[in-house]
């Protein structure tokens, strides 16, 4: 069972996995997902990588994540988005 942890920011994001016993198993660190700074297209192409990458080299696939935890900037800030 494996766990992933999303923190995105203006500046970069990071991405965290770690197994059922809290050891890092892999981690990697992308660009800003901020969709306010960044669109949705970099959005999307850096949440895609990330999680990619970080599962790669851990050799999981994304169906050997029981959970993802997401922390993205922006959301909320614009009233038409939430």
């Amino acid at each position: 069972m494996y766990y992933l942890g999303i923190d995105g920011g203006g500046t970069k994001t990071a991405f965290i996995l770690i197994n059922e016993d809290g050891e890092i198993i892999s981690f990697q660190t992308k660009g800003s997902c901020h969709y306010v700074q960044v669109g949705m297209d970099t959005f999307r192409q850096v949440l895609s990588e990330g999680i990619t990458e970080v599962t790669g080299k851990a050799g999981i696939n994304n169906s050997d994540l029981a959970y993802v935890f997401c922390g993205l900037p922006g959301y909320g800030e614009i009233k038409k988005d939430i």
